[in-house]
């Protein structure tokens, strides 16, 4: 039998590596490590460098949208 908890997924981690700038530099190189939650809400955070090797650090909260 299919219940309620059984379609609620698990807490689940993801990690990778983030890139931002435009054409003339980059600000942001660095790895990142995410969470979601049983609610699909998601943190993460992450630590990189910028151009001019000085350290760099992000911190993100999602929510899904819609169905």
């Amino acid at each position: 039998t299919i219940t309620r908890d059984s379609l609620i997924s698990k807490n689940e981690f993801y990690y990778g590596f983030g890139l931002a700038g435009n054409r003339e530099q980059f600000s942001y190189v660095g790895g990142e490590l995410l969470y979601r939650s049983k609610r699909k809400k998601i943190i993460g955070a992450g630590i990189g460098i910028n151009q001019n090797l000085q350290p760099n650090v992000s911190f993100r909260m999602m929510w899904k949208i819609g169905k």
